[in-house]
């Protein structure tokens, strides 16, 4: 069931400050004299309808896409006819790694944190001088339009095709398979990534007719902490619901997530690996928060989508979530420090590991710094 960030409803607590700032404020420090110094950051713009019909023209391609996914365009937004566009400057290190986001431009302030969420969830080939890579800065103008949505259809990256099983029940049957619009990754748990342990497991879930994932349940697992971190991952997901004879219906799916640094949709890329590994052989300082010149501003955040048992039972949650901030304001290795609901645990790190900040700064360097995180979820008082 999705959640709304509300007063009452979810309170977030941690010396930080937890409320998503505007976009449009100050860009977040840049790096000086860091393992990515060379020339200034160029400025590339780009389009996204350019870069999804065809691509950038080589003189364009200071630093480039190497993946996109349409933007998310929630219907309760189309419906009341929101639209226009924004644009989004990123930094992209010499990894390829994506942050410090910030709104340049925006035509609706509905739609910003969209627009970053998609800008940072894209994967990127940055520039090269030399024969190096280099740090690069770019500009996407990201387009909502309501009247394109039937066209946004048929151009969908990350689509569930197929039709339901002739034995499941007839609430499930339908003439169309949903679309998945939004996603997110699994945390791995922590204590397993750190230690090089690898598995799977595979989920059944519903999409309800208005396209949340909902009531996911765990049919195998190799270790227990793979199952419920693909459930809080599946249960974040948002979909075009399914349709049957031109109205939304119900769909029973199933998913397999497998948990390893190799495959294609494991939870660790290489940036993510190469801390683990410098973790493991102490090659990298992570300071404290307290530590920091410059503390870690929050750009964006999404709340914990409540597990369906959680939000019958009419009982509130806490967890606390640490995790460490990177060089490029990301949210790295999320883990659960202790939760009384252990639902409520991996809903919690999986809606933090998708949060971004501007990076900590240290004696005028970037910085990784350890935060901890306090989540309460106070359940609706009965009138």
């Amino acid at each position: 069931m999705k959640t709304l960030l509300t007063a009452g409803l979810i309170s977030m607590i941690c010396a930080i400050g937890l409320q998503a700032q505007s976009g449009g404020g100050e860009a977040p420090p840049s790096s000086n004299g860091s393992a990515d110094s060379g020339p200034p950051p160029t400025t590339t713009r780009m389009d996204v309808e350019r870069v999804l019909t065809g691509g950038l023209k080589d003189r364009d391609a200071y630093v480039r896409p190497g993946s996109v996914t349409l933007p998310y365009f929630p219907k309760q937004l189309r419906d009341a006819g929101i639209k226009g566009s924004v644009v989004v400057e990123v930094e992209v290190d010499s990894n390829n790694a994506v942050g410090s986001p910030r709104v340049i431009k925006s035509d609706h302030p509905e739609l910003d944190m969209l627009a970053i969420e998609t800008v940072l969830n894209w994967k990127y080939v940055t520039g090269v001088v030399n024969g190096h890579n280099v740090r690069s800065r770019l500009q996407v103008t990201v387009t909502y339009d309501p009247t394109a949505s039937a066209a946004d259809n048929k151009v969908r990256m990350a689509k569930l095709k197929g039709k339901p099983s002739k034995d499941l029940p007839e609430l499930y049957q339908y003439d169309q398979a949903p679309d998945l619009v939004r996603r997110c990754k699994a945390v791995y748990p922590y204590e397993l990534l750190m230690k090089g342990k690898t598995g799977s497991a595979s989920v059944s879930f519903i999409v309800d007719p208005t396209g949340n994932a909902r009531a996911a349940e765990v049919k195998k697992a190799s270790q227990p902490e793979f199952g419920t971190a693909t459930v809080a991952m599946v249960e974040a997901w948002t979909f075009e619901p399914a349709m049957k004879d031109g109205k939304p219906c119900w769909a029973l799916l199933t998913f397999e997530q497998i948990f390893n640094r190799i495959s294609a949709d494991a939870p660790i890329d290489q940036v993510t690996g190469k801390l683990v590994d410098d973790i493991n052989a102490d090659r990298v300082k992570i300071i404290n928060y307290a530590e920091a010149d410059t503390t870690p501003k929050p750009i964006y955040q999404v709340g914990p989508e409540l597990p369906e048992d959680l939000r019958k039972s009419g009982k509130g949650a806490e967890a606390q979530i640490e995790f460490i901030v990177d060089h490029n304001g990301r949210v790295q290795l999320a883990r659960i420090v202790q939760s009384n609901h252990a639902g409520f645990g991996w809903a919690a790190a999986t809606a933090v590991s998708r949060w971004v900040f501007s990076p900590a700064i240290k004696d005028g360097e970037p910085a990784y710094v350890r935060v901890k995180v306090p989540m309460i979820y106070e359940a609706p008082k009965k009138k």
